[in-house]
Formats: structure tokens, C-alpha cells, sequence
């Protein structure tokens, strides 16, 4: 097997890709190590957002009240999410929504120079 490493402007993208998402189903969990990112999609009739909760080892991002034909996440710029083997860790993410109720997924954690590790900046961008 061939060892394939990732740079986007330097930086090492230490994970991506993209999920198909089932109408049923209601959460992506991603593991780096000890840290767990739970992205959840939920839907009680309410306005469409995009929320953090947690911190520490764990995040919850939060997908509410989206519909078909609707695209959210965090694009623009990638959210500082903490630190990993030493850097910052950054994550890029976006959703989009389709019609049949499945999602089309897509996420990225980058590695950047250490700086202030805490989650920062607006849960979505887009």
C-alpha cells in the first residue's frame, strides 16, 4: 500500500470525504483520536440552523429544520475546532439536502500551525 498525505496550502488534511445520507438516519459521528464530533440532523418545524454544543472531547453541530434543496455548513473559512499531535485542528463541513430527505455530506480536518485552539467563529458559513 502506498502512503498518500494531503496538503492544502501547506497544511495536512488528516481526514476528508463525503457520506450519503439515508432520510433515516439522524447522525454522523467522526473519531480523530480522542476527540468525537457528532453532526446531527434534527427537525421539529422550527426556523433553519446551524448549532454548536460541547467542547472538551466532544462536539455536537447541529442541522436544524433544513429542507430539499437546502446547502449549509462551514466552507468559507474552517472552523478551529482544538488541538492534535501538537497544531491546531480545523474543520470544514457542509450538508446538502435533498428532496428525497437523504443528505449528501462532506467534511475536512486540517492541521494548521498551533494557535489559539478553542472552537471558534459561527457554526455555518454558507
Amino acid at each position: 500500500m502506498v502512503d498518500v498525505t494531503v496538503f492544502m496550502d501547506g497544511n495536512e488534511v488528516i481526514a476528508s470525504g463525503s457520506l450519503i445520507v439515508p432520510p433515516q438516519s439522524d447522525s454522523i459521528t467522526i473519531k480523530i483520536g480522542k476527540l468525537t464530533f457528532n453532526f446531527l440532523f434534527v427537525r421539529d418545524g422550527g426556523e433553519s440552523l446551524i448549532y454548536l454544543q460541547g467542547g472538551g472531547k466532544e462536539l455536537n453541530i447541529t442541522f436544524k429544520n433544513y429542507k430539499g434543496g437546502d446547502a449549509a455548513g462551514r466552507s468559507k473559512t474552517f472552523m478551529k475546532v482544538g488541538t492534535y499531535d501538537g497544531r491546531t485542528l480545523c474543520l470544514g463541513y457542509r450538508s446538502r439536502f435533498n428532496k428525497n430527505g437523504s443528505r449528501d455530506f462532506s467534511y475536512t480536518f486540517m492541521l494548521v500551525p498551533k494557535e489559539d485552539s478553542d472552537v471558534s467563529g459561527e457554526a455555518g458559513d454558507e
